[in-house]
């Protein structure tokens, strides 16, 4: 599962998950569409366009608790880089579960996320 799906996954069942992690997550489905509509013939059998995904209204409305753990991260070349800084700032001011947010050296791609994924379960073990 990817990035998406894992925050969707929490913010439907927050209270199923002791901590979750989030690499290279679309987390603005209308600008993600936006900028890469050409990449994705069929992106409208999926979404909505008139109501696209909005997790930053599912966040303000959902309550983490202390002790749960979510750790987000991105490479520093990966194309949704932008999309994932505006979000961990929000994460940072409107969560009060345990937030990391981390930027790797890398992209979207599986080499990176090989590395990362140790890194992000050795976090959420501790």
């Amino acid at each position: 599962m990817g990035g998406f799906g894992a925050l969707k996954w929490l913010l439907t069942t927050p209270n199923q998950f002791a901590g979750v992690g989030l690499l290279s997550p679309v987390v603005d489905v209308q600008t993600f569409y936006e900028e890469n509509a050409q990449l994705l013939p069929d992106f409208d059998l999926i979404f909505d366009k008139n109501n696209y995904p909005d997790f930053y209204q599912k966040l303000r409305r959902v309550k983490l608790a202390k002790n749960q753990k979510l750790y987000h991260s991105i490479g520093d070349t990966d194309f949704l880089k932008n999309q994932n800084d505006r979000m961990a700032e929000f994460l940072s001011n409107h969560v009060r579960c345990q937030y990391q947010y981390h930027i790797y050296k890398g992209g979207h791609d599986w080499q990176s996320w090989d590395v990362e994924l140790q890194r992000m379960l050795q976090w959420l073990i501790e």
